[in-house]
């Protein structure tokens, strides 16, 4: 079986409830029989630690549960083992069985004597008291561990004045209204005990047959300062362990940002949505009111779920789908398991109030500049914007696109664009879909180049797409070219050609061709001096732009790049020998 040492090495630097948590400490293992007595056990952590026997004791550590509240708490306490029990196997007292049965564990502590004594003390099950001290600092919101004693039960609280005066390092000691004691019971319990002059037997809550055993006790103390609310907003250690029980570990990651890493937030469950923005807030060094938040679907890993409102009533632990907070478990090394999973949130920084920005609607729309690059955006708009609001918007967004461009906008479906909406048009917010949604209305925004801002007569716009073997499957971006009657094949190849921003050699192995009804019409070299006939298309007068209709347009056929045939190795020659 498996041996957990546990020193007091490992309760300093706990912050929590009890004194470790054994998702965040290291034991140190040996391995031992099952047959082993007590007795035999000490004597091999002797010749593990490299020192004499006779320097520590050893305390079983046993998970307890402790009855409050109409509820089972479980924590954890160390057992004495009395002489009569040492020559006792161990497997008699308690084992933890992993794996089915095939693990086993259990944890001891090992007592060491004091700096001040440098000797063990004597200890008796029937008339002492086995006392952990930590210190709670207000100002910082932090425990410090100072060690344990073993006292008498009869004692009274006050008599643990003075040690507690040595430990914590004051200048003098204390009056008695001038410390507070706590007795940490279980996790997020925490009783303040106002009777110093009361016996340990009196004060402190024993649980079993007490002559069989002494309890392990804590006891929490602080100096009482001259205000009651500290640096820290935590009055005292009792708030401070049901604010501990309550919190809980939520990673926030940015929307706009592809796989964020995000940052972790330790959030109060019990408190509102203000609590939350506040706290994201001081971390992104933000107002709380111009951050947008967003749930995480519950059952799904990844994915942006619904909007929190700003006037969300609700707790945070019913906003982010917290789960009950499970008591925790003692862990082989290598074996434990988190305490309380994190959970996800998702937010996006925004440029106005958030009472003021979720009355608009939201319209992810692309932005397509005259050089062909494209950026991808979401507008925000009133319920009876039109499109001239969104052109505006889109100008206060983007800080290079210069001041005497032009915009146009257009509505387009997968790879076909359909026409150019008109600035007075209202925006239907629930006709458009978001991008990547196949086979629904989108909105395009196009920096509009300068060829195109007027028009000659005969001269007309035409779409342009892209293809490889067949006009069903049609991929890229589609984009307007500008051509005029009179024009030939090989003045719109190299219009076409010049737009793209693309080389001679990797041109010329497209296809050009002009679909109608979904019916290309190759054009071969020998073609390339052909006059192209604009009045015999079919232009449509949209917003004072002549646009051809949109079952007639150019297409580029692409040739379908095969992968490369990954290369094998020859075959070794085949030696036949008689």
């Amino acid at each position: 079986m498996t041996v957990n040492i546990i020193s007091d090495e490992q309760f300093g630097g706990h912050q929590g409830s009890g004194l470790i948590d054994p998702d965040c400490i290291s034991f140190r293992t040996i391995k031992a029989r099952k047959d082993l007595s007590w007795a035999k056990l000490k004597v091999k952590l002797a010749d593990y630690l490299g020192c004499d026997e006779e320097t520590f004791r050893i305390w079983f550590f046993k998970r307890k549960y402790i009855r409050s509240n109409n509820a089972d708490h479980e924590t954890w306490r160390p057992e004495f083992i009395d002489e009569d029990d040492m020559e006792k196997y161990v497997s008699q007292v308690s084992i933890d069985y992993k794996n089915n049965g095939q693990d086993a564990s259990t944890t001891v502590w090992l007592e060491l004597p004091n700096v001040a004594t440098a000797q063990l003390q004597s200890f008796y099950t029937k008339r002492d008291l086995l006392i952990f001290l930590r210190l709670f600092d207000p100002d910082s919101g932090t425990i410090a561990y100072c060690g344990h004693l073993i006292v008498p039960i009869s004692s009274k609280l006050k008599d643990l004045i003075p040690e507690m005066t040595r430990r914590a390092f004051w200048n003098e000691q204390p009056a008695e209204d001038e410390i507070l004691m706590f007795e940490d019971r279980h996790l997020g319990y925490c009783i303040h005990l106002k009777d110093l002059n009361a016996s340990m037997n009196e004060a402190l809550l024993f649980q079993g047959d007490r002559s069989g055993f002494a309890e392990w006790k804590r006891c929490r103390y602080r100096r009482r300062r001259r205000f009651d609310i500290s640096a820290s907003g935590i009055r005292n250690v009792a708030e401070y362990f049901r604010d501990q029980a309550n919190s809980h570990e939520v990673v926030f990651h940015n929307v706009e940002i592809p796989n964020d890493p995000g940052f972790v937030v330790r959030l109060n469950q019990r408190e509102n949505y203000q609590h939350m923005a506040s706290e994201v807030a001081r971390v992104l060094n933000r107002d709380p009111k111009r951050i947008q938040f967003f749930k995480v679907p519950p059952y799904a890993r990844d994915g942006i779920g619904q909007v929190v409102k700003s006037t969300e009533k609700r707790t945070i632990e019913d906003i982010i789908y917290l789960p009950n907070n499970k008591r925790f478990m003692m862990y082989m090394q290598g074996e434990r398991e988190s305490k309380k999973n994190r959970k996800k949130m998702f937010y996006q920084l925004i440029s106005m109030d958030i009472a003021q920005f979720e009355t608009k609607n939201q319209l992810p729309i692309k932005f397509l500049f005259a050089d062909m690059r494209e950026v991808d955006m979401i507008l925000y708009a009133n319920p009876k914007s039109t499109m001239k609001d969104l052109l505006d918007e889109v100008r206060t967004r983007i800080p290079d696109l210069a001041s005497d461009s032009e915009l146009r906008i257009l509505e387009y479906i997968n790879t076909r664009i359909i026409t150019i909406l008109a600035h007075s048009k209202e925006v239907e917010f629930a006709s458009y879909a978001a991008h990547g949604a196949s086979n629904q209305r989108h909105i395009r925004i196009d920096e509009v180049p300068e060829a195109h801002r007027s028009f000659a007569p005969g001269e007309i716009l035409i779409q342009v797409g892209h293809f490889h073997s067949s006009v069903q499957n049609a991929f890229g971006t589609p984009f307007f070219v500008k051509i005029c009657h009179g024009d030939t094949i090989r003045s719109v190849r190299d219009k076409i050609k010049s737009q793209l921003n693309v080389s001679e050699k990797e041109f010329a192995k497209w296809k050009i061709a002009l679909i109608q009804s979904s019916r290309p019409r190759y054009y071969t070299e020998e073609e390339e001096d052909t006059v192209i006939d604009t009045k015999g298309l079919q232009v449509e007068e949209c917003g004072g732009v002549p646009l051809v209709n949109n079952r007639i347009w150019i297409g580029l056929d692409h040739p379908l790049r095969q992968k490369p045939k990954p290369k094998q190795a020859p075959l070794p020659p085949i030696t036949i020998r008689n």
